[in-house]
């Protein structure tokens, strides 16, 4: 019992103590650049536009997905004949 009351209690230790480490910044205002305009929520989705590697491959699996599907109806079907 007092283990888990202890492991329960670290995250919310470690939270107070980066709440108390930062106690002087934390209420801060956030800074707003006089040279950078604010961007767009389509420019920053833009940003990480270079992770989706792997755009076309959702198609290629529905793709496959169905052939198979129609491979296995046809199995079935030949089955159910003989």
């Amino acid at each position: 019992m007092e283990k888990e009351k202890n492991s329960k209690s670290k995250p919310l230790d470690s939270a107070l103590q980066a709440a108390e480490q930062y106690a002087d910044i934390i209420r801060l205002p956030r800074h707003v650049s006089k040279n950078h305009p604010q961007m767009s929520l389509s420019e920053r989705a833009a940003q990480f536009a270079p992770f989706a590697a792997l755009t076309e491959h959702g198609a290629v699996i529905r793709k496959t997905e169905t052939s198979h599907v129609s491979e296995d109806m046809e199995r079935i079907k030949y089955e159910e004949e003989i």
